[in-house]
Protein backbone atom coordinates (compact mmCIF):
# COMPACT_ATOMS: atom_id res chain seq x y z
CA UNK A 1 0.00 0.00 0.00
CA UNK A 2 2.80 2.17 1.16
CA UNK A 3 4.24 1.59 -2.56
CA UNK A 4 1.27 2.57 -4.37
CA UNK A 5 0.35 5.63 -2.48
CA UNK A 6 4.69 6.62 -3.11
CA UNK A 7 3.82 5.91 -7.39
CA UNK A 8 0.53 8.15 -7.13
CA UNK A 9 1.77 11.26 -5.85
CA UNK A 10 5.09 11.34 -7.88
CA UNK A 11 2.31 10.60 -10.85
CA UNK A 12 -0.28 13.46 -9.58
CA UNK A 13 3.60 15.65 -9.02
CA UNK A 14 4.07 14.98 -12.58
CA UNK A 15 1.05 15.48 -14.13
CA UNK A 16 0.72 18.69 -12.17
CA UNK A 17 3.94 20.09 -13.92
CA UNK A 18 3.01 19.18 -17.30
CA UNK A 19 0.27 20.96 -16.86
CA UNK A 20 1.74 24.11 -15.15
CA UNK A 21 4.22 23.48 -18.53
CA UNK A 22 1.43 24.03 -20.80
CA UNK A 23 -0.36 26.68 -19.38
CA UNK A 24 3.06 29.00 -19.53
CA UNK A 25 3.29 28.15 -22.94
CA UNK A 26 -0.73 28.80 -23.38
CA UNK A 27 -1.42 25.82 -24.80
CA UNK A 28 -4.49 24.55 -22.28
CA UNK A 29 -7.71 25.41 -23.50
CA UNK A 30 -9.89 26.93 -21.20
CA UNK A 31 -12.97 25.20 -22.33
CA UNK A 32 -11.28 21.99 -20.58
CA UNK A 33 -10.45 23.09 -17.27
CA UNK A 34 -13.58 22.30 -16.03
CA UNK A 35 -13.00 18.74 -17.13
CA UNK A 36 -9.23 19.02 -15.72
CA UNK A 37 -10.49 20.08 -12.51
CA UNK A 38 -13.37 16.99 -11.93
CA UNK A 39 -10.28 14.93 -13.04
CA UNK A 40 -8.19 16.11 -10.39
CA UNK A 41 -11.32 15.87 -8.04
CA UNK A 42 -11.41 12.27 -8.92
CA UNK A 43 -8.04 11.70 -8.48
CA UNK A 44 -8.21 12.28 -4.69
CA UNK A 45 -11.99 10.44 -4.63
CA UNK A 46 -10.04 7.00 -6.23
CA UNK A 47 -6.98 7.67 -3.97
CA UNK A 48 -9.40 7.53 -0.80
CA UNK A 49 -11.32 4.79 -1.86
CA UNK A 50 -8.07 2.52 -2.18
CA UNK A 51 -7.05 3.53 0.99
CA UNK A 52 -9.94 3.43 2.80
CA UNK A 53 -10.35 -0.33 1.00
CA UNK A 54 -7.23 -1.45 2.62
CA UNK A 55 -7.69 0.09 6.14
CA UNK A 56 -11.09 0.42 6.22
CA UNK A 57 -11.39 1.97 10.04
CA UNK A 58 -8.64 4.57 8.75
CA UNK A 59 -11.98 6.69 7.89
CA UNK A 60 -13.05 6.74 12.09
CA UNK A 61 -9.81 6.79 13.68
CA UNK A 62 -7.32 8.81 11.35
CA UNK A 63 -10.15 11.21 9.45
CA UNK A 64 -7.80 14.11 9.83
CA UNK A 65 -5.42 12.24 7.37
CA UNK A 66 -8.22 12.53 5.01
CA UNK A 67 -9.45 16.02 5.59
CA UNK A 68 -5.72 17.08 5.14
CA UNK A 69 -5.39 15.44 1.68
CA UNK A 70 -8.43 17.45 0.61
CA UNK A 71 -7.44 20.39 1.91
CA UNK A 72 -4.34 19.87 -0.07
CA UNK A 73 -6.05 19.11 -3.11
CA UNK A 74 -8.22 22.10 -2.91
CA UNK A 75 -5.44 24.43 -2.44
CA UNK A 76 -3.88 22.94 -5.29
CA UNK A 77 -7.26 23.57 -7.48
CA UNK A 78 -7.24 27.30 -6.27
CA UNK A 79 -4.05 28.27 -6.85
CA UNK A 80 -3.32 26.84 -9.92
CA UNK A 81 -6.03 25.72 -11.92
CA UNK A 82 -8.30 29.06 -10.78
CA UNK A 83 -5.34 31.43 -10.71
CA UNK A 84 -6.53 32.48 -6.97
CA UNK A 85 -5.03 35.40 -5.51
CA UNK A 86 -4.79 36.74 -2.15
CA UNK A 87 -6.70 40.13 -2.68
CA UNK A 88 -6.68 41.21 1.31
CA UNK A 89 -3.71 39.13 3.01
CA UNK A 90 -4.70 40.68 6.73
CA UNK A 91 -8.70 39.16 5.98
CA UNK A 92 -7.10 35.92 4.13
CA UNK A 93 -9.70 37.09 1.48
CA UNK A 94 -9.21 35.49 -1.70
CA UNK A 95 -10.54 36.40 -5.41
CA UNK A 96 -10.44 34.66 -8.48
CA UNK A 97 -8.99 35.42 -11.32
CA UNK A 98 -9.43 33.00 -14.47
CA UNK A 99 -7.65 33.11 -17.49
CA UNK A 100 -10.37 33.98 -19.04
CA UNK A 101 -10.83 37.81 -17.15
CA UNK A 102 -7.08 38.20 -17.85
CA UNK A 103 -8.00 37.64 -21.63
CA UNK A 104 -11.18 39.95 -21.35
CA UNK A 105 -8.91 42.71 -19.84
CA UNK A 106 -6.79 42.53 -22.58
CA UNK A 107 -9.14 43.52 -24.78
CA UNK A 108 -10.62 46.35 -23.43
CA UNK A 109 -7.13 47.78 -23.27
CA UNK A 110 -6.97 46.87 -27.26
CA UNK A 111 -10.42 48.28 -27.78
CA UNK A 112 -9.62 51.70 -25.75
CA UNK A 113 -6.08 51.77 -28.09
CA UNK A 114 -8.74 51.27 -31.23
CA UNK A 115 -11.21 54.34 -30.34
CA UNK A 116 -8.14 56.49 -29.15
CA UNK A 117 -6.79 55.84 -32.83
CA UNK A 118 -9.75 56.77 -34.30
CA UNK A 119 -10.19 59.37 -32.30
CA UNK A 120 -7.06 60.85 -33.54
CA UNK A 121 -7.99 60.08 -37.07
CA UNK A 122 -11.50 62.13 -36.68
CA UNK A 123 -9.71 65.22 -35.26
CA UNK A 124 -7.08 65.32 -37.89
CA UNK A 125 -7.64 67.36 -40.94
CA UNK A 126 -7.88 64.39 -42.98
CA UNK A 127 -10.97 63.44 -42.37
CA UNK A 128 -12.09 66.83 -43.89
CA UNK A 129 -11.29 67.59 -47.51
CA UNK A 130 -12.91 69.05 -50.70
CA UNK A 131 -13.35 66.67 -53.66
CA UNK A 132 -14.32 67.61 -57.48
CA UNK A 133 -14.87 64.31 -58.78
CA UNK A 134 -15.55 60.60 -57.41
CA UNK A 135 -12.49 59.46 -58.19
CA UNK A 136 -10.62 61.67 -55.58
CA UNK A 137 -13.81 61.73 -52.96
CA UNK A 138 -13.13 57.75 -52.97
CA UNK A 139 -9.22 58.05 -52.73
CA UNK A 140 -9.73 60.17 -49.75
CA UNK A 141 -11.44 57.62 -48.21
CA UNK A 142 -9.19 55.20 -48.95
CA UNK A 143 -6.98 57.30 -47.58
CA UNK A 144 -8.76 57.66 -43.91
CA UNK A 145 -9.32 53.81 -44.22
CA UNK A 146 -5.29 52.76 -44.41
CA UNK A 147 -4.66 55.39 -41.96
CA UNK A 148 -6.70 53.39 -39.25
CA UNK A 149 -5.62 49.93 -41.02
CA UNK A 150 -1.47 51.19 -40.70
CA UNK A 151 -2.17 51.90 -36.90
CA UNK A 152 -3.94 48.81 -36.34
CA UNK A 153 -1.73 46.47 -38.22
CA UNK A 154 -4.50 45.47 -40.52
CA UNK A 155 -4.26 44.93 -44.05
CA UNK A 156 -7.47 46.49 -45.55
CA UNK A 157 -8.20 45.93 -49.68
CA UNK A 158 -11.09 48.14 -51.02
CA UNK A 159 -13.59 46.45 -53.93
CA UNK A 160 -16.48 47.58 -55.88
CA UNK A 161 -19.29 45.15 -55.13
CA UNK A 162 -22.10 46.23 -58.02
CA UNK A 163 -21.67 44.54 -60.86
CA UNK A 164 -21.34 41.00 -61.97
CA UNK A 165 -17.89 41.84 -62.96
CA UNK A 166 -17.31 43.03 -60.07
CA UNK A 167 -18.31 40.81 -57.65
CA UNK A 168 -16.43 38.36 -59.88
CA UNK A 169 -12.84 40.23 -58.88
CA UNK A 170 -13.63 39.16 -55.21
CA UNK A 171 -15.23 35.85 -55.65
CA UNK A 172 -11.93 34.70 -57.32
CA UNK A 173 -9.61 35.89 -54.24
CA UNK A 174 -11.96 33.08 -52.11
CA UNK A 175 -12.77 29.57 -52.81
CA UNK A 176 -16.15 29.77 -55.11
CA UNK A 177 -17.83 27.04 -53.15
CA UNK A 178 -17.75 29.12 -49.97
CA UNK A 179 -18.60 32.35 -51.69
CA UNK A 180 -22.09 31.35 -52.58
CA UNK A 181 -23.14 31.63 -48.77
CA UNK A 182 -20.92 34.92 -48.60
CA UNK A 183 -22.36 36.72 -51.47
CA UNK A 184 -25.78 36.50 -50.08
CA UNK A 185 -24.69 37.67 -46.74
CA UNK A 186 -22.83 40.60 -48.61
CA UNK A 187 -25.80 41.55 -50.95
CA UNK A 188 -27.81 42.02 -47.40
CA UNK A 189 -24.82 43.82 -46.47
CA UNK A 190 -24.08 41.85 -43.69
CA UNK A 191 -20.62 41.74 -42.27
CA UNK A 192 -18.98 37.92 -43.12
CA UNK A 193 -16.39 37.12 -40.76
CA UNK A 194 -13.93 34.01 -41.74
CA UNK A 195 -13.86 30.87 -38.91
CA UNK A 196 -10.45 32.15 -37.46
CA UNK A 197 -12.05 35.73 -37.31
CA UNK A 198 -8.38 36.71 -39.44
CA UNK A 199 -10.26 37.84 -42.27
CA UNK A 200 -13.73 40.26 -42.24
CA UNK A 201 -15.71 41.32 -44.93
CA UNK A 202 -17.59 44.58 -44.70
CA UNK A 203 -20.00 45.96 -47.54
CA UNK A 204 -21.19 49.27 -47.65
CA UNK A 205 -23.25 51.90 -49.39
CA UNK A 206 -21.60 54.55 -50.66
CA UNK A 207 -23.38 57.36 -53.50
CA UNK A 208 -25.97 54.51 -54.33
CA UNK A 209 -22.85 51.78 -54.90
CA UNK A 210 -22.00 48.96 -53.34
CA UNK A 211 -18.59 48.53 -51.79
CA UNK A 212 -17.10 46.03 -49.81
CA UNK A 213 -13.86 46.22 -47.27
CA UNK A 214 -11.44 42.73 -47.52
CA UNK A 215 -10.31 43.31 -44.12
CA UNK A 216 -7.20 41.14 -42.80
CA UNK A 217 -4.88 40.39 -39.65
CA UNK A 218 -2.64 37.60 -38.58
CA UNK A 219 -4.32 38.52 -34.59
CA UNK A 220 -8.24 38.55 -35.35
CA UNK A 221 -10.82 40.91 -36.40
CA UNK A 222 -13.36 42.10 -33.33
CA UNK A 223 -16.74 43.90 -34.00
CA UNK A 224 -15.11 46.65 -32.45
CA UNK A 225 -13.13 47.18 -35.59
CA UNK A 226 -15.94 47.21 -37.88
CA UNK A 227 -17.46 49.43 -35.89
CA UNK A 228 -15.32 52.17 -36.02
CA UNK A 229 -14.36 51.52 -40.03
CA UNK A 230 -18.12 52.32 -39.96
CA UNK A 231 -17.73 55.29 -38.22
CA UNK A 232 -14.83 57.01 -40.16
CA UNK A 233 -16.74 56.43 -43.63
CA UNK A 234 -19.91 57.77 -42.06
CA UNK A 235 -17.90 60.62 -40.17
CA UNK A 236 -15.55 60.96 -43.87
CA UNK A 237 -19.04 61.27 -45.91
CA UNK A 238 -20.54 64.05 -43.70
CA UNK A 239 -17.42 66.28 -44.14
CA UNK A 240 -16.68 65.71 -47.34
CA UNK A 241 -20.26 66.35 -48.39
CA UNK A 242 -20.85 69.36 -46.04
CA UNK A 243 -17.31 71.17 -47.59
CA UNK A 244 -18.50 69.67 -51.14
CA UNK A 245 -21.87 71.76 -50.85
CA UNK A 246 -19.76 74.65 -49.33
CA UNK A 247 -17.65 74.65 -52.74
CA UNK A 248 -20.27 75.05 -54.83
CA UNK A 249 -19.53 71.31 -56.18
CA UNK A 250 -21.95 68.69 -55.46
CA UNK A 251 -21.32 64.86 -55.90
CA UNK A 252 -25.22 64.26 -56.39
Amino acid sequence: MLLFIKILVWLVFTALLVYIVFSWKGKINPTRLTSIRKTWYGIFLFGALVYWTDKPDSILVGWTNYLIVAVIFMLVDAFIFLSLYLKKVGNNELQSLPETINELSDKIGDNKEKIRITRGILLSDSIIGYYESNEDYLNGLKRIIQEYAAKERLVINFFSYSTTVEKEELMNRHKRKNFLNIDTQLNLLETYYSNDSKLALYPFTLNDSVYVLEIRTTKSISEVDILLVDILINMFTLSSELYIIEGGVSND
